[in-house]
């Protein structure tokens, strides 16, 4: 269900990632139609999920398909997953079996 509140986190979570990747260390691992749809579903339903860094992205970015405005305040743990991760999305390497 996509429009559950943990989903949704989860999403944002990925954003986050995703935002570092292209915009810090200019190396993305998914395409810009992946990123595109992901903004477009979190733009959906912005107003149905809470999120701790929230603050940091705002719907105008999201409908420009964006996560530019946050690239010097993305989350320090985030930056240090996504060096030491280069090239894998993070959901990959921190997924359960």
């Amino acid at each position: 269900m996509i429009g559950s509140n943990i989903v949704l986190k989860h999403l944002f979570g990925e954003y986050l990632e995703h935002s570092c990747r292209y915009y810090v260390f200019d190396k993305p691992v998914v395409s810009d139609a992946y990123f595109d749809a992901m903004c477009q579903v979190l733009l959906q339903h912005w107003g149905d999920f809470q999120h701790i860094y929230k603050c940091l992205c705002d719907e105008s970015a999201l409908a420009a398909g964006t996560g530019f405005q946050m690239a010097n305040s993305i989350p320090n743990h985030i930056v240090v997953l996504c060096k030491r991760y280069p090239d894998v999305p993070l959901k990959e390497v921190f997924q359960s079996h």
